[in-house]
């Protein structure tokens, strides 16, 4: 198997993954309000100070993650105290999101773990019926 193959698994998993974690409300409110955020950074950054639809979606991201390059900068006051709110409360539900995503994974491995220690039981059982019926029909 060569990389580009195992990265097409892991990218499918990743997805049906992500199709399960799509099923719980707590994260479809969150990543709604993530889009919200990003359209609010976007429209704002885009209006006060100028940048261009793809810079200020960039430049929302970018606070939004903590990553911050730096070089976009913000030249107005208006943008500087949009930006501090904007920062503590975009980082948060970043977080959230991101706490919630791996939550409901190690959830699901849980269910798996659980399904396969009953079927490794049901197999034993089923093994031991067997080998007490071959013993009774000799």
């Amino acid at each position: 198997m060569n990389k580009m193959t195992g990265i097409i698994i892991i990218l499918g998993s990743f997805f049906i993954s992500l199709k399960d974690v799509w099923k719980d409300v707590e994260f479809r409110i969150l990543f709604v309000l993530i889009v919200l955020l990003l359209l609010t950074g976007a429209i704002f950054y885009s209006e006060v100070e100028g940048y261009d639809l793809i810079d200020s979606l960039y430049f929302s991201v970018m606070i939004m993650s903590t990553i911050g390059y730096g070089e976009l900068t913000l030249s107005t006051s208006t943008a500087k105290i949009f930006t501090i709110v904007y920062a503590f409360v975009s980082i948060g539900v970043f977080i959230t999101i991101g706490s919630k995503v791996v939550l409901l994974f190690v959830e699901r491995s849980k269910v798996s773990q659980k399904k396969i220690k009953e079927w490794e039981r049901s197999r034993k059982i089923r093994r031991q019926q067997r080998k007490s019926s071959d013993r009774k029909n000799p």
